[in-house]
């Protein structure tokens, strides 16, 4: 599944003193705080060791990203872009008015920490949509600002304040999910007041076979129906793929399934007549996905052979931002033409062919995917749409663009070898059913990252290439960003573990262990934990609205399974002691230190990968299994006491996360909507209510922020007579600095 999953932050790592100067005892990572963020320099080690065609890589690479960055924008809002440029304008032109008489510093205040959490998200709302951000201030303290910046320069008029002002100012206007019936806000994938149940009706009868391109915007038309654009580029005489050579074999396969699909809407049905149908259909759906991949890799074989001939030469309009799709082409082709034949060359091909054709971008975006996956370069690209979950439905994403060199730690080739896979697979204590017959894993270690999201300064700590169908024929290209976890576990002093761990030995390990066992944890999450479970095909819809809360879960819950298997303590070097701190770690986080992460105004968890780690923390609490809810003493928690939590017995825990697994795969593995809902309703939701502003006021008192960013490094090409002799590393001074200079402006 093509997850961006945030892997939860190490503790006693991520707690920051409430100021805009570096406490005393900083190092080289912190730099700032603002709201409830904080700010970490991301350095990229050992890049001078590259080589210069790995150097000039990287170079284009990041050049394609800065290029593309605005799409991120354009995508958050369809005011998403303008309103950026408005928040900078106004910033820039009302800091330089200070003297002026009606000047009011906490205004500029307001609007600084709004441009800066804008630039965070890359719009009005929160990653993944839960919720949206406003800017602290009036409309009448906003419109005083905005008229002196109007009368002394002109650069921002009231007349563009009335265009943008309920999305800055209004939490409720344009939210990101609105109305009784599912009609969604305004953003630039569904036009607003479109319901999620005609949505799912327009993709699955336009794409029965599921593979929906991942990059279009719906909207209402003519007569009140559903009309697709694509965002690409366009252009004359493109190579497109050709018409699938098994076409007619497989719309027979869909017409079979639709077939079965009717006939298990009929009443009266029995649960064996389901399950028979359930297991007709799983076997269509399976022949019917192989004849896909088996199109898409004669594409790419014909590719890899030079066989031009096999594609077909076509016109293709130009879509959604093509201006801004086509400022990174120069940069992408020039990273190709670096390249010799092969799948890293292949990679960066198909994914330059599905930005510019879109609509038949399914087949290049998994045939890019394959090529990455078999890749062997030390610089890879991963660009274009993918998937992040922005959409309810689980099918159209957010502009996504990574740099990275990889390395193969002993570790991850050990731990995710086929033999190890396999031994770890047959100890899961599910139904033997839900076994995936082939689990895969290409697991990377990313050394340094130069850019996500069209260098989104939010980044997750891991993430996982291949999706639902792609898993099933190709390995998963699994990856945890090295540089970005350790600017966020060294970019603070230890705080937070002091306030919210009990026992001076357990902080004192954790700062030992922690560490190395976050990014393992994410390896086992990515590449074992989303790869080995079989899914029931459609299972996030059947399920609805936990698919992706169950996925993480599930994932998540098997990493911190595996994590005490002998076999990966052997191969790690963990012992008991180490591993009763990772778990007193993950429930403390899940279900007292993420209460700080809940937007101001909401009682529960909203984003799938919190709400999953809460459900299993309250899972083992709620059983006994080896979790015991403390008070300062080490006594049982009552109500009024500060919470504490205590790990008694890990191989209790690992009873109780088997006993989940069993049950998430009865609810994943079979579409149980039943069990999913029953999972959610007991286990997904916050303990106990006054936890929160518990939790709230410890994180205050050590000045702990919720969220990081990141101050990226920045490339710069050495050239000599317009040849590119060597590529240098720097680092701005100021996050503020740097996104406003991408953005073609300056800090005043």
């Amino acid at each position: 599944m093509k997850s961006f999953a945030l892997f939860i932050s190490i503790l006693s790592s991520v707690s920051f003193a409430d100021a805009s100067t570096p406490p005393a005892s900083t190092n080289r990572y912190f730099q700032e705080t603002f709201g409830n963020n904080y700010v970490v320099k991301v350095f990229l080690d050992d890049f001078d060791k590259l080589s210069l065609q790995d150097k000039e890589l990287s170079y284009h690479f990041n050049e394609f990203s800065k290029a593309t960055r605005d799409l991120s924008f354009i995508q958050a809002h369809p005011q998403g872009l303008e309103i950026r440029n408005f928040i900078e304008d106004l910033y820039t032109s009302y800091k330089v008015l200070k003297a002026e008489k009606n000047f009011n510093p906490s205004v500029l205040t307001a609007i600084e920490e709004y441009l800066k959490t804008y630039y965070l998200w890359h719009g009005p709302y929160v990653w993944g949509g839960q919720n949206k951000i406003v800017m602290n201030l009036t409309d009448k303290k906003l419109r005083r600002a905005v008229r002196l910046v109007e009368s002394k320069s002109g650069a921002v008029t009231e007349e563009q304040l009335d265009k943008y002002v309920k999305t800055i100012l209004d939490p409720d206007h344009e939210s990101y999910a609105k109305g009784p019936n599912g009609e969604l806000g305004t953003q630039t994938f569904y036009q607003a007041g479109l319901r999620l149940d005609e949505i799912r009706e327009f993709r699955e009868t336009k794409y029965p076979h599921r593979y929906t391109p991942g990059n279009s915007y719906l909207s209402r038309g003519k007569e009140g129906k559903i009309e697709e654009s694509f965002f690409r580029t366009g252009g004359k005489d493109l190579l497109l793929p050709p018409a699938m050579p098994e076409q007619a074999q497989f719309d027979k396969y869909q017409t079979e399934i639709s077939d079965l699909e009717a006939a298990m809407k009929k009443e009266g049905l029995s649960v064996a007549e389901v399950e028979g149908y359930e297991k007709q259909k799983a076997k269509l759906e399976e022949k019917r996905d192989r004849l896909y991949f088996e199109w898409v890799e004669l594409i790419l074989d014909a590719y890899l052979k030079g066989k031009s001939g096999v594609f077909v030469k076509g016109d293709v309009e130009e879509g959604l931002y093509a201006k801004e799709l086509k400022k990174g082409m120069p940069h992408l082709q020039a990273a190709i033409d670096l390249l010799p034949m092969g799948y890293d060359k292949a990679s960066l091909e198909f994914t330059k062919r599905a930005l510019e054709s879109a609509d038949s971008n399914a087949v290049y975006v998994y045939a890019a995917a394959i090529a990455a996956n078999k890749s062997t370069g030390a610089v890879r690209l991963a660009a274009g749409f993918g998937d992040n979950y922005s959409d309810p439905l689980g099918h159209t994403s957010n502009w996504t663009s990574w740099v990275f060199q990889t390395i193969k730690s002993d570790l991850v080739k050990q731990v995710t070898e086929p033999a190890t896979i396999l031994a770890l697979q047959s100890s899961i204590p599910w139904d033997r059913q839900f076994d995936n017959p082939k689990p895969v894993a290409n697991t990377t270690l990313i050394d340094w990252q130069l850019s996500v999201g069209g260098l989104c300064p939010a980044c997750p700590g891991g993430f996982n290439t291949a999706d639902d169908h792609l898993g099933r024929f190709a390995p998963s290209l699994s990856t945890i960003v090295v540089n970005w976890t350790t600017a966020r576990s060294q970019g603070a002093p230890p705080g937070a573990a002091g306030e919210f761990f009990l026992k001076k030995d357990d902080r004192d390990r954790m700062d030992k262990s922690l560490p190395e066992m976050g990014k393992l944890a994410i390896v086992l999450h990515e590449s074992l934990g989303h790869a080995i479970g079989m899914r029931k095909p459609n299972f996030a819809v059947d399920i609805s609205p936990h698919g992706q809360m169950l996925e993480e879960a599930r994932a998540e819950g098997a990493a911190a399974y595996f994590m005490g298997d002998p076999e990966v303590m052997k191969i790690a070097g963990i012992n008991d002691d180490d591993l009763k701190v990772y778990y007193l770690d993950f429930v403390t986080d899940a279900m007292l230190i993420t209460l700080n992460r809940i937007p101001e105004g909401d009682t529960e968890y909203r984003r799938p990968h919190e709400r999953a780690f809460n459900l299993i923390s309250r899972y083992l609490v709620a059983g006994n299994y080896g979790i015991k809810v403390t008070n300062e003493k080490g006594d049982a928690w009552k109500s009024g006491d500060k919470v504490y939590f205590e790990v008694t017995d890990t191989a209790k825990v690992r009873e109780g996360l088997g006993k989940l697994l069993a049950e998430l795969m009865q609810a994943i593995g079979k579409g149980d909507k039943t069990k999913a809902d029953e999972l959610d309703s007991k286990y997904g939701g916050v303990h106990d209510s006054t936890w929160m502003k518990q939790a709230q006021t410890r994180a205050a008192a050590v000045g702990y922020k919720p969220q990081w960013v990141g101050l990226l490094p920045e490339l710069k090409a050495v050239e000599k007579a317009g040849k590119i002799e060597d590529v240098t590393v720097w680092h701005d001074d100021s996050f503020l600095k740097q996104q406003l200079r991408f953005s073609g402006k300056k800090l005043p």
